[in-house]
């Protein structure tokens, strides 16, 4: 996200919507096994649209993963609509995960509402969805 490629006129007033880059995993997580090398990152797509109006998070995930297990299962004990992504199953969801956590990567990775949260801890999730339901 540059902003060289918005018209000079309008970068005053204009907003880059982006999610920051992960760098601390906390709590429980796995570590990617795979190499990322061959990988292209890719910006995230958003929450499925199906999913309009809920409280809804993104959760990079994998089956081997019980941190993930537990993340997926603290979002959907509070009322979150959960969009798994699986790194094993998903070609686009490895672009994304590599875009947000780089080459280092572990799962899970939750995406909910701007806040990307690395691992799971629950006190931080609860944070995350609490601050989303007050928006």
């Amino acid at each position: 996200d540059d902003t060289a490629e918005i018209p000079a006129g309008y970068r005053d007033s204009a907003r880059i919507d982006s999610l920051p880059t992960l760098d601390v995993y906390r709590g429980e997580f796995s570590k990617v096994r795979r190499s990322f090398a061959d990988v292209k990152p890719q910006k995230p797509r958003p929450a499925d649209v199906s999913m309009a109006g809920r409280l809804k998070a993104v959760v990079y995930t994998a089956e081997w993963c019980t941190a993930c297990r537990s993340a997926k299962k603290l979002l959907r004990s509070l009322g979150v609509t959960v969009d798994e992504r699986d790194i094993d199953k998903d070609a686009l969801a490895v672009a994304e995960l590599a875009s947000i956590a780089g080459q280092d990567a572990a799962i899970p990775v939750t995406i909910i509402g701007k806040k990307v949260i690395g691992g799971y801890d629950e006190a931080e999730l609860r944070k995350a969805v609490e601050a989303l339901k007050a928006q």
